[in-house]
């Protein structure tokens, strides 16, 4: 299996009036089992970036092998793509749907043009304005694959063929809440022996 090295990305409101930057949140998934999740109020993103890097260790992989016989002309074996999925889920009559789907890929990736290192940058604009209760969702997906061309009394022995892919997946979320909060003591919902807040240390 691939290994990512590196996984994040930026959600970014640009300003084209003023030029610039208003805000912008940084979610980093990389190392990590489960998706990271990331809570904001604030209310549009229009600039997401999101950045991979991946790599496969193709000499530990074939070192297991025995020697490539006669028959086998050429054979390659690396990351064959890479992708990032978008998805913006809204809230609905106390359920999620999915309002809009993204999918992006890294370029110049195949079964035929495997690579063992990638880094790759991926950039879409998505505008608009997010509600309360919002989950913007970012799969990313790494496979690996390759082919192999077979030889015949010195001649390619039909096309290449490749092989079943594995991938490597990992996500990320950036949740949306504009709703104030609402303290248990006033809707009468606290359990029993709750203590409101609790500091264990004075920082003052």
């Amino acid at each position: 299996l691939p290994t990512i090295e590196k996984i994040n990305s930026t959600f970014t409101y640009h300003s084209e009036t003023l030029n610039r930057d208003e805000y912008s949140y940084k979610s980093d998934a990389t190392n990590m089992k489960t998706p990271d999740i990331t809570w904001t109020n604030q209310g549009k993103f229009n600039k997401l970036e999101f950045h991979l890097k991946a790599h496969l260790d193709d000499t530990y992989v074939f070192s297991r092998n025995p020697s490539r016989p006669s028959y086998i002309r050429t054979v390659k074996f690396g990351i064959v793509s890479a992708t990032a999925t978008v998805i913006h889920m809204k809230l609905k009559n106390g359920g999620l749907y999915e309002a809009n789907r993204e999918n992006l890929e890294c370029p110049n990736l195949s079964s035929t043009t495997p690579k063992t290192d990638l880094s790759c940058d991926l950039t879409t604009r998505y505008i608009i304005q997010f509600d309360s209760g919002d989950k913007y969702k970012v799969h990313f997906s790494v496979s690996t694959g390759g082919y192999r061309q077979l030889v015949n009394n010195g001649y390619n022995h039909g096309g290449p063929q490749t092989y079943n892919v594995k991938k490597t997946e990992n996500s990320m979320e950036l949740h949306f809440d504009y709703d104030d909060p609402v303290h248990c003591i006033e809707d009468s919902s606290c359990y029993s022996g709750e203590v409101p807040f609790v500091i264990r240390q004075d920082v003052t």
